[in-house]
C-alpha cells in the first residue's frame, strides 16, 4: 500500500503543472467521441492529454511501482478531475481501456481516489466500470457479432477489416 500511495501522491503533483480549464461533464460527455476518434491510430495518444485539458481534466503518466499494479486513477480535485497513467502494460488496448475506465468514474462522479486520504474508492462496480469503458470502445453488440461470424479463427485480415468498421486500432480489438 506503501507503493501505491507514493505513486497516487506523485500523479497529484504532476498533475499541479498541467494547465486545464474548468471541468464541465456535459462538455466531456459532448466530446467523448472525438477522443474515442483518436483511438484509431497509435498517434492518437498524442492527442489526449490536450484534449482532455480542453475539458477540464488534467492528465499524467507516472511509471508505476514495483508491486503496486495500478494503471490509472482519477482524483476530483475541485475544478477539475486528473487522470493519472502508469502505463504498466505498454500496450494500446490497456493504455485505451484504462483511460474510458478513469473517464467512466468521472462521467459517474466516482474517482477511483479519494484525494483527501490518499486510497482507492471502491462505491462503483469497476466490473460495470469496466463493461462501459469497454462499450465505449467496442459497442458489445458489435464485438459478439464479430466474434459469432469469425471465431475461432481470427486472420489478421479480418481483423483489421473489424478495427478499421469500429475505426479502433486492431490492437484494441485483439
Amino acid at each position: 500500500i506503501l507503493a501505491q500511495r507514493a505513486w497516487f501522491y506523485r500523479v497529484k503533483e504532476l498533475a499541479k503543472s498541467v494547465q486545464t480549464i474548468e471541468f464541465s461533464v456535459k462538455r466531456l460527455r459532448t466530446r467523448l467521441k472525438e477522443l474515442r476518434q483518436l483511438a484509431a491510430h497509435p498517434q492518437g495518444v498524442c492527442g489526449v492529454p490536450r484534449l482532455l485539458s480542453e475539458l477540464g481534466v488534467a492528465f499524467v503518466v507516472v511509471e508505476h511501482l514495483p508491486k503496486s499494479k495500478i494503471d490509472g486513477v482519477s482524483i476530483d480535485v475541485g475544478e477539475r478531475f486528473v487522470i493519472g497513467m502508469s502505463l504498466r502494460y505498454d500496450r494500446i488496448d490497456n493504455f485505451w481501456h484504462t483511460l474510458f475506465h478513469e473517464i467512466c468514474h468521472i462521467i459517474e462522479g466516482d474517482p477511483t481516489l479519494d484525494v483527501d486520504i490518499g486510497l482507492p474508492t471502491k462505491k462503483v462496480s469497476e466490473v460495470r466500470v469496466d463493461k462501459e469503458a469497454a462499450n465505449q470502445l467496442i459497442p458489445s453488440d458489435k464485438l459478439d457479432s464479430f466474434i459469432r461470424r469469425v471465431g475461432p479463427l481470427y486472420s489478421r485480415d479480418r481483423i483489421n477489416q473489424f478495427a478499421n468498421r469500429m475505426e479502433v486500432h486492431p490492437g484494441i480489438v485483439v
